[in-house]
């Protein structure tokens, strides 16, 4: 699956429809040269089988076949959320469903369970500061422990942040 950032890349190679300088790419995106060169090997692994290619050879890069390309972005842009966005949407899982399955997470946000086990570390550190917690429950998942009162508060702080941030999901 291609992150944001590939199709954000993709859409700009569409954009310029000819060579462009892995510098300029890097500035537009406001990355190095050598992110956007793993950037492109991203997107060749996750697009081999499509009709289109991105071809790189000596700090340029452009696309063969940009009507195959166009296509296939009116039919792939779906959207993925940002790191701090599928925190939050863990952090309301848990407070609205009071228990979650680390497996099921990992399948719904299309993430590896590693991943989840860091973001996990960041949401109990803001449970912290509600007196919450989580617990493991064997072959189950994870359930939050604590004071209603205290998991009501974190609820509200979390919708409140879902939507000043305007997520998506």
């Amino acid at each position: 699956m291609l992150t944001s950032k590939s199709i954000e890349l993709l859409k700009f190679l569409l954009g310029k429809k000819g060579k462009v300088l892995l510098k300029e790419a890097a500035e537009h995106f406001n990355l190095s040269e050598r992110s956007i060169r793993y950037e492109i090997e991203k997107i060749r692994e996750e697009t081999e089988f499509e009709n289109f290619e991105v071809i790189l050879n000596k700090g340029e890069c452009w696309i063969e076949n940009y009507d195959f390309l166009e296509n296939f972005l009116k039919n792939n842009s779906g959207y993925v959320p940002s790191p701090k966005e599928r925190e939050l949407y863990i952090l309301l899982k848990i407070c609205f469903e009071r228990e979650i399955n680390q497996t099921i997470i990992s399948e719904e946000l299309e993430i590896s369970k590693s991943t989840i086990k860091t973001h996990l570390r960041d949401i109990r550190k803001i449970l912290e500061m509600y007196n919450l917690e989580l617990e493991l429950l064997p072959k189950k998942g994870l359930i939050i422990k604590g004071e209603e009162e205290q998991l009501r508060q974190c609820t509200l702080k979390a919708v409140y942040l879902s939507k000043k941030q305007k997520v998506n999901f």
